[in-house]
């Protein structure tokens, strides 16, 4: 272990530095009050050893490399008042070697000052120069260090240090959302502290870091009012220098892999994402300095109150654990002195942990497979287990390598049953282990209701609407039948819950099947659609003379029927042999009278008994207006007289008019169901009992029953 911790100091550097390891551009050496400060790390008190006068060979040394900071003449001009000490050129011309003359006790710091220190760089930019410092020996063993020294302009003769302050992000996650519109950032790892980054030696997964720091504007005016940072009057381009600790690829000094923020070879990866585009980042590949500068446009550096967030990241680094520094230099700022800002950088060991585990559904329906995801950091490997009921099941990246990894955009998993399903992901380190866990509930398919607003008790007439109703859960398919044919007009996708207007002609029954977890099921709606009916209450013969050979007798009957729910009905004859007869005889009589109520059916029974001839339209309903009064009514009486002369045959049929072989027949047709026949013959006609026709009134009378058909 390095006994000693180096570091170098400007006396004269004011309060607005934070370490004062800087020196002037100057050619005043009043200007540079620089000292090597040399802090002991070890409680002990030991003895470094001197020269004693040429007795000791082997000195305590300090060896400092000036290249990149100071000339040879320089170099060669540099003075140590110290009499421990004695200043020594080396042959190279810029490195020297501090020589300890006496023997000394050390408990607590030393410095060593440096007179006559004089620089004249004048290179741009002026980038911070690394120091190379040996000591030796130490024993067992020299160690090696690098320290930083800043390049400054001097400051004025009344120092005005830049009024603005460096603070680590709080929540640096949500502001890289916020502002990581190429979605660069949120990629990695954002740390659980600020200002901390994990170290991490696992290469297969390795820990991408972001940081996230904010610039503020400070300035206040004589009235502590805020005010802008101004660039309108600079001569030169303000300039941020943003930098940190790199180490030499092949170091291994515990010093130096302490201090450094990562390697040389990881430094390169390292990028800068500014929130503000006002500003732009400019990085010297040979440095690895990132230039941080203010557009053309940009006149207030930082408005009042403003700041500038800047997220440097990509940064990856396996060096031991501990507290470094970010620096944040400024420069050539109008109307104020040179300096530089730094931020306590932890380095930090990660332990395992689960950022994110998640699933596609936390409701499992139908057995549908389960898809997970997952995301950690810093983990050796990670094990999956999966719980149902009392049984359980495990993956681990390591012997399922092939179905698992330490990160995983999707990982299957479809042995569903009805119990609830637990997964617990952990993210191992070593014996430790962080985790997450993710219950899916498991849902059954469930036919909660299917239902009409149909009585029973009152069929319905038909085509009359009907409203179905349902209401299902988790059900994978569904289909609606009438009398075990699909019903269209089904929305697509048929939804779980909802109604439908149906209007059912004849009796039906609606079936609904839904498929689903554990089984298919159904239920039915069966609607009573009232079919037409057709009633013969009387068939009377007013007068009829039935003998055979009579070719001039004339019948008169009168037939009493009542509908419902009908649509269309005639009287018809016909022949046995099938040839139609619609009774029609102009001059003489009618074909037939349908009435619609009592009144009509008067009307009917006067016609026959005055023997009128001449009647008009409107004294019976037959066709549309008989089928419109049904579609309003659904319930009809009607009566139908009718005159079979037999001497009325037309000679042009092909075969004679027998009584014999004559039928009578009701037709009823109801919508869209089979024609309903009742038929009677020439001779049950005759078989009826024969009435005046002064006595047809009794038809509708209470008391009256005549023989029914």
């Amino acid at each position: 272990m390095n006994p000693f911790k180096i570091k170098f100091e400007q006396n004269k550097i004011y309060s607005s530095l934070d370490n004062k390891s800087a020196v002037f551009i100057s050619d005043n050496p009043s200007q540079n009050d620089f000292h090597l400060k040399v802090g002991v790390t070890s409680d002990n008190i030991f003895t470094l050893p001197g020269t004693n006068n040429g007795k000791n060979a082997n000195p305590f040394t300090i060896t400092i490399d000036f290249e990149g900071l100071l000339s040879q003449s320089e170099v060669k001009a540099l003075v140590i008042p110290d009499p421990y000490w004695k200043l020594e050129l080396a042959s190279d011309q810029i490195t020297v070697n501090l020589i300890l003359q006496q023997d000394l006790m050390v408990s607590d710091a030393f410095s060593i000052k440096f007179d006559n220190l004089t620089v004249s760089r004048k290179t741009q930019p002026m980038y911070p120069i690394g120091i190379q410092v040996i000591h030796s020996p130490a024993s067992p063993s020299s160690f090696f260090n690098i320290k930083n020294v800043f390049i400054l302009n001097p400051p004025a003769a009344v120092p005005k240090p830049l009024p603005v302050s460096l603070h680590w992000i709080p929540d640096v996650e949500s502001i890289v959302t916020h502002f990581d519109a190429n979605n660069e950032l949120t990629k990695q790892t954002v740390p659980d502290h600020s200002g901390e980054v994990y170290c991490s030696n696992n290469t297969d997964s390795p820990i991408f870091n972001v940081l996230g720091f904010l610039l503020s504007n400070d300035r206040v005016d004589s009235n502590g009012n805020p005010v802008p940072l101004i660039n309108a009057t600079a001569e030169k381009t303000p300039s941020f220098l943003l930098h940190w600790k790199l180490a030499p690829d092949d170091a291994q000094d515990p010093e130096i892999l302490k201090e450094a923020l990562t390697r040389i070879s990881k430094g390169k990866d390292i990028k800068v994402f500014l929130s503000n585009d006002s500003w732009y980042v400019i990085t010297d590949q040979e440095t690895l300095f990132q230039t941080i500068k203010p557009t053309n446009s940009n006149k207030a550096l930082l408005d009042v109150g403003e700041t500038l967030s800047i997220f440097p990241h990509k940064i990856f680094t396996d060096l031991t654990p501990y507290i470094t520094k970010l620096y944040l230099q400024y420069l050539d700022v109008p109307g104020f002195d040179d300096g530089y800002l730094t931020l306590p950088l932890q380095k930090a060991l990660s332990s395992a942990k689960v950022l994110s585990f998640e699933s596609n559904t936390l409701e499992v329906v139908n057995r549908q497979s389960i898809d997970l995801n997952w995301k950690t950091r810093n983990a050796e490997y990670v094990e999956l287990s999966i719980t149902i009921g009392n049984k359980g099941t495990s993956y681990n990246s390591i012997d399922h390598k092939d179905q698992i990894a330490v990160n995983q955009s999707k990982f299957t998993y479809a042995n569903i049953t009805d119990s609830p399903v637990t997964f617990t992901l952990k993210a191992f380190q070593g014996d430790k282990y962080d985790q997450k866990t993710i219950v899916a509930t498991v849902f059954t398919t469930e036919l909660k209701s299917f239902t009409s607003d149909f009585d029973p008790q009152n069929p319905k007439k038909p085509k009359e609407k009907i409203i179905l109703s349902w209401d299902t859960i988790y059900a994978s398919s569904k289909t609606l039948l009438a009398n075990g044919t699909p019903l269209p007009g089904i929305v697509s996708p048929f939804p779980d819950k909802g109604t439908l207007e149906v209007f059912p002609q004849i009796d039906t029954v609606y079936t609904l099947n839904i498929e689903g977890y554990p089984t298919t099921l159904s239920k039915v709606v069966p609607i009573k659609v009232q079919k037409p009916e057709l009633t013969i209450e009387a068939a009377v013969v007013v007068y009829a003379s039935c003998e055979v050979s009579d070719q001039t007798s004339n019948i008169y009957f009168f037939i009493k029927y009542r509908t419902r729910f009908c649509t269309k009905a005639s009287v018809e004859a016909r022949y046995a042999s099938g040839y139609f007869d619609r009774f029609y005889n102009a001059d003489t009589f009618f074909e037939c009278l349908i009435g619609a109520d009592n009144d009509k059916r008067r009307s009917v029974l006067n016609a026959i008994e005055n023997n009128n001839e001449t009647l008009n339209e409107e004294d019976y309903a037959r066709g549309d207006n008989f089928e419109e009064a049904n579609r309003q009514q659904l319930l009809s009486y009607g009566a139908v007289g009718m005159k079979y002369h037999l001497s009325d045959y037309d000679n042009s049929h092909p075969k004679p008019l027998s009584p014999t072989d004559t039928i009578f027949k009701l037709t009823l047709d109801g919508d869209g169901l089979d024609q309903q026949i009742i038929q009677f013959t020439y001779q049950d006609i005759c078989k009826l009992p024969k009435f005046n026709l002064l006595t047809t009134s009794n038809l509708y009378a209470n008391d009256y029953n005549p023989k029914v058909l």
